[in-house]
């Protein structure tokens, strides 16, 4: 085991405990019990099963439109708008799984005796270890998902639902906006269950695992 130092970043950790600054103005997050990463490979959540079809069913119905407007010709703003569209309907079906597969490239996650952590890049997030507050859930082929914010109020309203749409689905971004700034801290897709359970329990968790399926 070993000790996380973490340069400072605009992200300030959350709960009762915060990180001690060294003298080196570096964090001191305590020991390390477990750092892993999302698996890249898995593409999909239960959200696709709304964003699959409906991106497919848009694109089909923009291509007939497309071609009408082709046909009776149009101005050459328009055929601009046209191509607005089908860029945003590309990355709707398409462009949004590359950039999920980026994210997880740049994305670390670490539990310490005191901290739940994510790396991505040059940012920092973490949350003090609340046993209250963590929901670990199984999801689609057998990989982890963990909530160290399952607590907060809110979750069941509308802002919510939308949130639960667009996370992790490569439009995170979209749901940070219906949050308005602010996204729970989750670990994604994370296959060594075994080793990120026997962590949260070092840290003092009592998880019991339901092995609920789901996405």
């Amino acid at each position: 085991m070993t000790d996380a130092a973490i340069r400072p970043c605009h992200d300030e950790p959350m709960g009762d405990e915060r990180a001690e600054e060294r003298a080196d103005g570096l964090y001191d997050y305590g020991t390390v019990l477990w750092r892993g990463e999302p698996d890249a490979a898995a593409l999909f959540t239960a959200a696709d099963a709304f964003w699959v079809p409906f991106s497919l069913g848009c694109i089909a119905f923009f291509a007939v439109a497309t071609r009408s407007v082709v046909d009776h010709g149009v101005p050459w703003p328009a055929l601009i708008l046209v191509g607005f569209f089908w860029a945003l309907l590309l990355s709707l079906a398409v462009g949004r799984f590359f950039v999920k597969r980026a994210l997880a490239d740049r994305t670390t996650y670490v539990v310490t005796d005191r901290f739940a952590i994510v790396e991505r890049g040059g940012s920092v997030e973490s949350r003090a270890i609340d046993r209250g507050a963590i929901r670990v859930r199984r999801r689609l082929a057998g990989r982890i998902e963990a909530d160290f914010d399952a607590d907060v109020e809110g979750r069941r309203s509308a802002v919510g639902l939308i949130y639960e749409m667009y996370r992790n689905t490569g439009m995170d971004f979209m749901a940070t906006v219906a949050t308005g700034g602010w996204a729970p801290l989750r670990f994604y897709d994370v296959r060594d269950r075994a080793g990120l359970f026997e962590a949260l329990r070092a840290a003092g968790v009592d998880l019991v695992d339901r092995g609920a399926p789901g996405g």
